[in-house]
């Protein structure tokens, strides 16, 4: 098998694709969200998508979230 690998943004992921995340992470509060709900949630935020190559189906998800601050109390 073949698989296909991305990296993405929110705002580049189709509503299919982000209705299936959703229902994959399986929190309850999350599953009502729509497409634009969840753009704007995790516009700081990369997924990495792995796929039956061309176009398949999402085998894998990993979400990167860059929402945060570091701060050393060094």
């Amino acid at each position: 098998m073949i698989y296909h690998y991305q990296i993405l943004p929110a705002a580049a992921l189709s509503a299919p694709t982000i209705r299936t995340i959703l229902n994959l992470w399986q929190v309850d509060t999350w599953k009502a969200m729509d497409t634009k709900a969840f753009r704007k949630e995790f516009s700081r935020s990369e997924f990495h998508l792995l796929t039956d190559a061309p176009g398949g189906a999402l085998q894998c998800i990993a979400r990167i979230n860059q929402a945060f601050t570091y701060r050393s109390f060094a």
